[in-house]
C-alpha cells in the first residue's frame, strides 16, 4: 500500500526512536558542505535548487514537508492543502505520539506534556484520559521531561523502559518510591496505550486512507522528525519528494521566546539558547538533506520561508513546478486577493516574518549570530555577511 496515512504514521513514529548517529551509513559521512551550497537571491531566497524530475503518473506522488516549530511553514504548506487534488495532513496523531514516545530524555527540547496541550489546557481524549488514570496520582500534573526532582519518578520510569510497551527492569523498580504499586500502575498505563494505538490506527484506515488513496498527490508535514525520516522514505518510494523548510534563526528564536510551548524547558527566554537548539538541529538536517539531494537529483528542495514571503505568488509557482503539477487558477486568485488585502491593511506576510528586525535588540541579534555561526556559514545567507560587519 503506497504511503497510506497509517503507514506514514508508523514510519514517522519509529524514526524518532533511532539514534541519528547509529542510523548513519556510508552516505552520511562527516565532511564539510562543499557541494551545492546556495546563496538566496533577494526575491525568493533560492526557492528552486534543482529542476523537478517528472513523477511516475501511474503512482501517487508523495511529498514530505520537513519543517520546525515557528518557521512559517504552516502558512506556506497550507497553500498546498487548499488544492483539492492533494491529500494534506499535518503532524499525524500528535497526541498519541506524545503519549507513547514524547517522554524520552533525549527529546527534552520538544514540548511533550501528556496531560496538557501547548497552551496549557488539559488534553482530552476519552481513551487516552482513561489510560492516564492509573498514573495520575503518581505523577504531577505537568508530566513532561523538564528538569526537577518532582518529575524524576515518572521521567526515570519511561526513560529506562525505553519503549511505550514496557518490559521493566526489576532493579529499576526496586529503587523507586512506591515499588510494586508504581510498577503495576505503569504496566497498566502501557497496556492501555497499546490498545489505543491499535484502535487509532484502525480508525485512521477507515476515515483517512480512502481520501488519501484517491488523490494523486499525498502531502505530509512534520515538525518533530529529523532528516533520517526522509532517508527512509527515499528508500521505500520512487515517487517521493522532500521539501525542507528553513527560516532565519533570529525570527525563529524570537517567535519561540513568545510561545512558551515552542521552546525547551532548559532554554528559558534566552534568545541565544533558543537559537542554538534550533540551529544545531537544522544544521544536522541540512547536511543530511544536501547529501540526499545529491543522491536523488530533482527530488529535494530547500525552501527558505523568509524569501518565500517576499513573493508568495512566485513561490507558489515554484513549489508547483517542483512537484511537477499545474497550479490551479483558483489558487492564483487566492494569492492575488491576499496580496491586495495585505496592501489594504498595511501588514504583509513579509513584514510578519521579519518582525524580529524591529523587536530584537542589537545584542540579541549578535547572540543569535554567534550561536548559529556554523549554520550561517554553511548556508551562506547574504544578509549574514552584511549584518555581521555591523556588529
Amino acid at each position: 500500500m503506497w504511503f497510506t496515512v497509517t503507514g506514514a504514521i508508523v514510519i514517522a513514529i519509529k524514526s524518532f526512536l533511532q539514534d541519528p548517529l547509529l542510523a548513519m551509513d556510508d552516505i552520511y559521512i562527516e565532511s564539510p558542505i562543499t557541494q551545492k551550497t546556495y546563496r538566496p537571491n533577494p526575491a525568493l531566497a533560492n526557492l528552486l535548487l534543482t529542476d523537478a524530475s517528472a513523477p511516475n503518473s501511474s503512482e501517487p506522488l508523495m511529498v514530505h514537508i520537513l519543517a520546525y516549530q515557528r518557521t512559517g511553514s504552516s502558512f506556506t504548506a497550507g497553500l498546498l492543502g487548499e488544492d483539492d487534488r492533494f491529500f494534506y495532513i499535518f503532524e499525524p496523531l500528535e497526541m498519541l505520539y506524545t503519549a507513547m514516545y514524547g517522554l524520552v530524555e533525549a527529546w527534552t527540547k520538544v514540548p511533550n506534556d501528556i496531560f496538557n496541550d501547548f497552551y496549557g489546557f488539559e488534553r482530552y481524549s476519552v481513551n487516552l484520559t482513561e489510560c492516564q488514570r492509573p498514573i495520575r496520582n503518581i505523577c504531577p500534573d505537568r508530566f513532561n521531561t523538564s528538569e526537577g526532582l518532582e518529575l524524576s519518578l515518572c521521567k526515570h520510569v519511561l526513560w529506562n523502559n525505553g519503549e511505550w510497551y514496557t518490559a521493566p527492569n526489576d532493579v529499576i523498580w526496586r529503587v523507586m518510591q512506591g515499588g510494586d504499586v508504581t510498577k503495576a500502575a505503569f504496566k497498566e498505563y502501557f497496556r492501555c496505550l497499546e490498545k489505543v494505538a491499535f484502535e487509532t490506527k484502525l480508525c485512521a484506515e477507515i476515515y483517512l486512507d480512502i481520501p488519501c488513496q484517491v488523490r494523486p498527490v499525498r502531502i505530509i508535514k512534520t515538525v518533530r522528525t529529523n532528516a533520517d525520516l526522509p532517508r527512509m522514505f527515499f528508500r521505500k518510494y520512487d515517487n517521493y519528494r522532500l521539501l525542507h523548510f528553513l527560516r532565519d534563526p533570529r525570527g525563529v528564536a524570537l517567535s519561540r521566546r513568545k510561545k512558551s510551548w515552542a521552546r525547551g524547558q532548559f532554554e528559558g527566554t534566552s534568545i541565544g539558547k533558543i537559537a542554538k537548539t534550533y540551529c544545531q538541529n537544522v544544521l544536522k538536517d541540512y547536511i543530511k538533506t544536501v547529501l540526499l539531494r545529491n543522491h536523488n537529483p530533482g527530488k529535494v528542495l530547500h525552501v527558505i520561508t523568509d524569501g518565500v514571503m517576499q513573493g508568495l505568488e512566485d513561490a507558489a509557482r515554484g513549489l508547483y513546478k517542483f512537484i511537477n503539477v499545474t497550479m490551479m487558477y483558483s489558487l492564483k486568485e487566492t494569492l492575488r486577493k491576499q496580496r491586495m488585502d495585505s496592501i489594504a491593511t498595511g501588514t504583509t506576510s513579509y513584514q510578519r516574518i521579519n518582525v524580529w528586525k524591529m523587536e530584537l535588540t542589537r545584542s540579541e541579534m549578535k547572540d543569535v549570530v554567534e550561536a548559529c555561526h556554523d549554520l550561517y556559514r554553511d548556508l551562506k545567507f547574504d544578509w549574514y555577511y552584511s549584518k555581521l560587519r555591523n556588529f
